[in-house]
């Protein structure tokens, strides 16, 4: 096992928002909370005029933190997906 390079060389998972859930994108609230959260801030998750998260999937290393601190708490408006729940929610939809 060797270290990484770069932070960014570290895929895990990428982070998707629910635009449905998440109060920046429904208009229910202004938030922001994961675009601070990201520690590639801007590269990773960026925001729109709204402050509305657009999360950048080739810069996303899929760490969680912008999930953790998201405020919608029964079900995260953004949540890491792995290539493993990538592949059970293909097969669900076959």
């Amino acid at each position: 096992i060797e270290p990484l390079a770069r932070r960014e060389d570290a895929r895990m998972g990428v982070a998707v928002v629910d635009e449905r859930l998440c109060v920046s994108h429904n208009g229910s609230g202004v938030c922001g909370a994961c675009h601070t959260a990201c520690p590639l801030r801007d590269r990773a998750i960026s925001q729109d005029l709204r402050n509305a998260p657009v999360v950048h999937d080739e810069a996303c290393v899929g760490c969680g933190l912008c999930e953790e601190v998201c405020i919608v708490r029964d079900r995260r408006a953004i949540q890491v997906q792995t290539e493993r729940s990538w592949a059970a929610s293909e097969r669900v939809a076959a």
